[in-house]
């Protein structure tokens, strides 16, 4: 009887958002099978799109045009596993593993990779019982998503026995409830087409700065904004995955907290602007702030934003690496 294997595979079912290994299913003590290889899930193939224009040398590649960044087919391949027998006999073992898995999608988090998962579909391709009775081979096979995902969101409490304190930063710190400050406001000299609301700019009443409601320049009024922008360096924090982050704000004002976006992968070294209101917003469902994504596809990017309007501002995201 095998005592302890190394190498194992914890797995989720459907739409678990808070992954605890202790709450898992393990393939060696829920399933009693041991892996006849170390479980290693084969790199993604990029997606490519070329034209071959007759008469040039070699082909035009549009592959990142769309995008700007490089997309991937899923992840195919196979894991194969051995059912130990002084345990569990295999038609047992079979049916339990085939109703756990098969026909639904599942978060899949190997061992010797502990801080990150796969997600797509995992299925039996094959059992092969061995003719003297020893042992019974099970194939896997798996269609997953190109990238693997941090098992926790920016905006999650660290864990300490995991952490790597050369390599890894606290996340919930930098992401989390993040305090946009005020200093000070500056009067404008308006041209007279702008737009005062729509501007973020501010209107003195009874000695109290309030976003005005102004759509256009009132010459009898003196309006304002803030002086200076809260800018927060996210390099280093975001890793290559693409990713559309959800932004919870609160400013003081209940008025829309102002941002701008620097993302060299995207943009070059141009800043987006943004206007995001208050609550919750953004995320993959929010087409309103669909430009605003954060990704570093080598280790020169750079991504930083900027906030105006006093406030807090929590922006939360799960990284992901190929």
């Amino acid at each position: 009887m095998i005592k302890e294997c190394p190498h194992s595979i914890y797995f989720f079912r459907g739409n678990v958002d808070t992954l605890d290994i202790e709450e898992a299913t393990n393939t060696f003590k829920d399933w009693h099978i041991v892996p006849l290889g170390r479980p290693v899930v084969v790199p993604p193939v990029q997606k490519l799109q070329v034209i071959d224009i007759p008469g040039t040398n070699g082909v035009m590649d549009l592959s990142n045009s769309l995008t700007k960044y490089p997309v991937f087919e899923n992840r195919q391949g196979t894991f194969k596993f051995a059912v130990d027998h002084d345990r569990i006999d295999t038609p047992t073992i079979y049916t339990k593993i085939l109703r756990f898995i098969q026909g639904t999608n599942v978060k899949m988090i190997l061992e010797d990779d502990p801080e990150y998962f796969y997600e797509g579909r995992v299925f039996i391709n094959n059992i092969d019982p061995r003719s003297d009775g020893t042992w019974t081979e099970i194939e896997f096979g798996y269609d997953l998503y190109p990238y693997r995902k941090n098992i926790r969101y920016s905006i999650d409490e660290w864990l300490w026995d995991p952490f790597n304190f050369e390599t890894d930063v606290i996340q919930d710190t930098v992401f989390n409830a993040v305090e946009i400050g005020n200093s000070g406001f500056v009067s404008l000299t308006p041209v007279g087409t702008e737009n005062p609301k729509s501007s973020g700019w501010y209107e003195k009443v009874l000695g109290t700065y309030v976003r005005t409601n102004d759509t256009t320049v009132n010459p009898e009024k003196t309006y304002y904004t803030t002086s200076s922008w809260t800018e927060i360096d996210f390099s280093g924090l975001i890793d290559s995955m693409p990713v559309n982050p959800e932004f919870t704000v609160d400013t003081v004002n209940d008025q829309p907290m102002l941002a701008q976006l620097y993302n060299t992968d995207l943009y070059g070294t141009n800043w987006i602007d943004f206007s995001i209101p208050q609550g919750t917003h953004g995320g993959v469902n929010d087409s309103s702030l669909y430009k605003l994504v954060f990704c570093e596809m080598t280790p020169e990017s750079e991504v930083r934003m900027r906030f105006k309007n006093p406030g807090t501002v929590s922006i939360k995201f799960r990284s992901g690496r190929l």
